[in-house]
C-alpha cells in the first residue's frame, strides 16, 4: 500500500490506511489497519478499519493509545481532505473510535494530510502538511494531549511551509521534522521543537541532499530518514539512509543504505516504528 501510516507500542506496530491498485480503480484508498509483534518476524494480521477510508494519513502514538489523522479519501478520484482523527488502543483488536478533530488555520485550508508528527508519551504533534491542491502547504503545528478526548489546539508554526511529510521522529523531549517542499527543490530542511512547551520550530539542520518524501523512523537517541527520490521532480528513487543524533543540532549524515524493492512507488513514501520511540513512557 501507498503512503499507509504507523502507530506503536514498545510490543506491537500497527500500519494504517493508504492506497492501492484495487479493481475496479486504478487506486483506490483504503481503511485496512494491519499489525506485526515487533519482536517476532512474519506476515502481518488484520486489526480493523479506520473510520474513513483514506492515503496520505499521518498518525502519533503513546505506549497504549495511537491517534490517527483521517487523509484524503480517493475512490475513484481524490475527495475533500477528512479532519477526524481516529483512536485506536493499540494491545486490542479493531476498536476505533472518535478522538476529535485535527484543525489548522482558515487561510491555509484549514484542513491537511501527511503532516509531520512528533509524540511524548503525554502529547501528539501534528507539524505542516498541505491541503487540498499539491502545493497547498501549511506552516503550523498543532497539539493533542493523548489521553484527553479532543480537537488539536495550535502549538507554533514551522519554519518553512511543509507539504509531504519526509520523515519525523522523537525522543520524549524533542520531535524532529525533515521538511518536503514537493515539487520545489528546497527538501534539505530539518526542523524541532520542545514537545513540553509550546512555540515556533527552531532549525535543526540540513540533509545531504534534496529527496524528498523519505520515510523515518527512530529510538529515543537517534533518528534515520532512508529513502525518497530525488531531484524533488522527476526524480530517482534513491536507497540512501541519513541519521541524527535528536539531542544535538546539526546536519545528517550517512548511515547506510537500504534495500529499494522492484515495482512503483518503491524507497518512497515510507513509513517505519521502533519499540522504543518517544511516545513510549
Amino acid at each position: 500500500r501507498y503512503t499507509t501510516t504507523t502507530v506503536g507500542s514498545s510490543t506491537r506496530s500497527i500500519f494504517a490506511g493508504g492506497g492501492a491498485p484495487v479493481s475496479p480503480s486504478p487506486f483506490a484508498s483504503v481503511t485496512t489497519m494491519d499489525f506485526v509483534e515487533i519482536a517476532t518476524t512474519g506476515n502481518a494480521t488484520v486489526f480493523g478499519d479506520t473510520t474513513n477510508t483514506g492515503y496520505q494519513k499521518s498518525a502519533v502514538s503513546s505506549s497504549t493509545r495511537g491517534v490517527i489523522t483521517g487523509g484524503r479519501p480517493y475512490t475513484p478520484n481524490a475527495g475533500s481532505v477528512v479532519n477526524t482523527l481516529d483512536l485506536v488502543i493499540i494491545a486490542s483488536l479493531g476498536e476505533v473510535s472518535d478522538f476529535g478533530d485535527i484543525n489548522g488555520p482558515a487561510d491555509e485550508g484549514g484542513r491537511y494530510t501527511m503532516p509531520n508528527t512528533a509524540m511524548s508519551p503525554t502529547r501528539g504533534l501534528f507539524a505542516g502538511g498541505k491541503h487540498n491542491s499539491p502545493t497547498d502547504y501549511v506552516n503550523t503545528i498543532e497539539l493533542i494531549t493523548m489521553a484527553t478526548l479532543g480537537d488539536t489546539t495550535d502549538f507554533g508554526d514551522l519554519i518553512v511551509k511543509g507539504g509531504r511529510s519526509s520523515g519525523n521522529c522523537s525522543s520524549n523531549t524533542r520531535g524532529v521534522f525533515s521538511i518536503s517542499n514537493y515539487p520545489s527543490s528546497d527538501n534539505i530542511t530539518i526542523e524541532f521543537v520542545t514537545i513540553a512547551t509550546t512555540g515556533n520550530a527552531t532549525d535543526f539542520g540540513d540533509h545531504a541532499s534534496t529527496t524528498t518524501t523519505k520515510g523515518a523512523l527512530s529510538d529515543t537517541i537517534r533518528g534515520l530518514f532512508y529513502g525518497g527520490f530525488s531531484p524533488a521532480v522527476s526524480g530517482t528513487y534513491v536507497n540512501s539512509v541519513d541519521q541524527i543524533s535528536i539531542a544535538t543540532t546539526g546536519n545528517a549524515v550517512d548511515w547506510g543504505d537500504i534495500q529499494l524493492s522492484t515495482g512503483s512507488g518503491r524507497g518512497a513514501y515510507a513509513s517505519g516504528i521502533s519499540d522504543s520511540h518517544g511516545g513510549l513512557s
